[in-house]
């Protein structure tokens, strides 16, 4: 009879939707060995209910099923509690590490912790209450709180065994942006900031700039312990600016001008942030941060110099073209001149000439750079992309007043509804231009106002009265059984806030 069961079972990959979820329920009814029946890799249905995302089997499996939990094998526990937080299913995950609280030390088939593969979850998937919240993923938040309550208890050498192997938690949560867990870290382990990367001898401060977490890199910048890691190098003595000048470890799917953007605000804003004497400070090659920032972005700069270039070299040849049409329209002035259409052709025809002419300067103005170096693209090469492209479409707007302003000239007093016609079609290029234009517009605007806002802004590690501490470490006894504690963090819109909050255990 279990042969022929085993046979016949459907597996929970052929179980679609809440319906078929009852009628799993039922089949258990009928033989309650099914739950313990193992398939595919040897796992039982509840793994695979897990792999096909069904969070109503695993969870009736799971926990309202205690009699399952109890059968199992300890293997197959951790096994379950490993795969619910890959897939997100944080509400099975915690009701399973609350029963079993050594789920806290476990580690998976790749000696990976539960707080290893908490820590590689963006802060957003653990704590924002709408995600997934009908299957119950919104939970991370309570399971990582948890499983720092049980770790904190371990003796010193088994916490630190357990978030530094196989790999070191914390810079796990700098790679993937997870700015909680890094406060976590640090608010339970001050040593845990000077704590460095085997294989290169990086510390924190490296891993966030290099991997452009500029939440984090706030977050340290405002602890008072910052000056203890800020001037440290790795072992080929690259200090954080030289990590700064290196392009970034993720890829970007961004236009190459806007990418440049951002790594160049992303430089001088480290560069402003650092002891002055990092700026000059060779590394082993003999390099400075700025020779390796022009070293690895001279490929992309290049790229941005080329298209700009593309972009100016059309711009100029229909500003060209506008200049030429609207020159000679100026010398064969139709209709009567005392009329008011007269007055508006001359005007919009003179705005539509000299608008031209000033795009062409514009643009030519990027082909006379001699070097492309940083201060010619910061200072003038978008600039003028934006002014010659903005005076382009006022040329190409007044030429069409123009042209509408002729046609009423000389259907005056015929046929009126041509002038109407023609005023009607001369509006397609104009949004036309704008339609086609907008993204280039847009990705130059957004550069435009982020080096304005880097322009204005101050260092941070000169803002003294500021300087408040973020996340107050300690590990004194008093302050561990302390409800509250003053922590600084960084709000939604990147400013930061001291605020009193309980403490994180």
């Amino acid at each position: 009879m279990t042969s022929d069961v085993q046979i016949t079972m459907p597996s929970p990959i052929t179980l679609q939707g809440r319906r078929n979820a009852g009628l799993f329920q039922i089949m258990i009814q009928k033989n309650p060995k099914l739950p313990l029946i193992r398939g595919h890799g040897g796992m039982l249905p509840v793994h695979l209910a897990v792999l096909t995302a069904h969070h109503e089997i695993v969870q009736h499996l799971s926990i309202s099923s205690q009699e399952l939990l109890h059968k199992m094998e300890n293997k197959d526990i951790g096994r379950l509690f490993f795969m619910t937080i890959s897939s997100g299913m944080y509400d099975v995950a915690t009701k399973l590490f609350e029963q079993y609280p050594h789920l806290a030390v476990a580690r998976d088939g790749n000696e990976q912790t539960a707080l290893h593969m908490l820590a590689r979850k963006p802060s957003e998937e653990l704590y924002t209450e709408e995600h997934n919240k009908e299957e119950g993923s919104s939970r991370g938040g309570v399971l990582l709180q948890k499983l720092w309550s049980h770790i904190r208890q371990l003796e010193h050498e088994k916490t630190l065994d357990l978030i530094s192997n196989p790999s070191a938690v914390l810079f796990d949560a700098v790679k993937y942006g997870n700015v909680n867990v890094v406060k976590w870290l640090l608010y339970m382990n001050r040593e845990l900031l000077m704590q460095k990367e085997s294989n290169e001898g990086r510390n924190i401060l490296h891993f966030v700039i290099l991997y452009r977490q500029s939440s984090i890199f706030k977050l340290i910048l405002k602890m008072q312990t910052v000056n203890l890691i800020i001037r440290a190098v790795d072992k080929e003595h690259n200090n954080v600016l030289h990590y700064a000048a290196h392009l970034p470890e993720t890829s970007s799917s961004l236009r190459s001008n806007i990418q440049m953007q951002r790594e160049l605000v992303w430089f001088k804003e480290v560069e402003k942030n650092v002891p002055g004497e990092l700026k000059t400070r060779k590394n082993n090659k003999g390099k400075t941060p700025k020779d390796v920032f022009y070293g690895n972005h001279k490929k992309l700069s290049d790229e941005v110099k080329d298209e700009a270039k593309g972009i100016a070299n059309s711009g100029m040849l229909v500003a060209t073209l506008i200049a030429t049409v609207v020159f000679a329209a100026a010398l064969t002035v139709p209709g009567d001149k005392g009329s008011v259409w007269f007055i508006v052709f001359i005007l919009t025809n003179a705005v539509a000439l000299f608008s031209s002419s000033a795009s062409i300067v514009s643009f030519l103005s990027i082909f006379t750079s001699s070097k492309f170096t940083e201060s010619e693209f910061i200072i003038s090469l978008h600039p003028s992309l934006i002014l010659g492209l903005t005076l382009l479409f006022i040329s190409i707007a007044t030429m069409v007043l123009a042209f509408a302003a002729a046609s009423f000239l000389i259907f005056e007093h015929t046929h009126k509804w041509v002038a109407y016609v023609v005023t009607s079609l001369g509006i397609l290029p104009v949004f036309a231009f704008l339609a086609l234009q907008l993204t280039l517009l847009d990705g130059l605007l957004d550069y435009f106002y982020c080096f304005k806002r880097y322009r204005h802004s101050e260092s941070v590690l000169n803002q003294q009265e500021e300087a408040v501490q973020v996340a107050e470490i300690t590990t004194n006894k008093a302050e561990d059984k302390s409800n509250t504690t003053n922590k600084e963090y960084i709000n939604e819109n990147g400013k930061c806030e001291l605020v009193e909050e309980e403490d994180p255990s």
